[in-house]
């Protein structure tokens, strides 16, 4: 997750599902090869069986959805990233892919938070 509005400080997040028991993504073809997708709505829940489900629904249409046993959430600073997400139209991802945080990237954690242990 890149610089989002509701997140007043680090420009990344990271949810690590644990026990994942489905992952799914549905979304119509887009133009171009590039974009971003920009959460529209977002509805944790429970789930039989101590679980947990996470819906997102992005723009341009595009439903995302993860089920687990549980959750970490951690909000990041990602060190050497620019402030605003990168321009995608008319780019190749090999052009923009140094603006955007990757397992590789120097971090420091600055919150975080769990549905549980376990």
């Amino acid at each position: 997750m890149r610089t989002a509005a509701n997140y007043p400080t680090g420009n990344s997040a990271l949810l690590v599902v644990r026990g994942l028991r489905s992952l799914h993504w549905d979304g119509a073809p887009q133009q171009q090869k590039l974009m971003a997708f920009s959460v529209m709505s977002s509805r944790p829940s429970r789930i039989a069986g101590d679980g947990l489900r996470w819906e997102l629904e992005f723009f341009p249409d595009g439903d995302h959805s993860v089920c687990g046993n549980r959750a970490d959430f951690y909000l990041l600073e990602a060190h050497g990233v620019p402030e605003a997400p990168p321009g995608y139209p008319g780019q190749n991802l090999d052009d923009i892919l140094h603006e955007l945080p990757s397992w590789n990237s120097d971090c420091t954690v600055l919150q975080s938070a769990t549905t549980g242990v376990g």
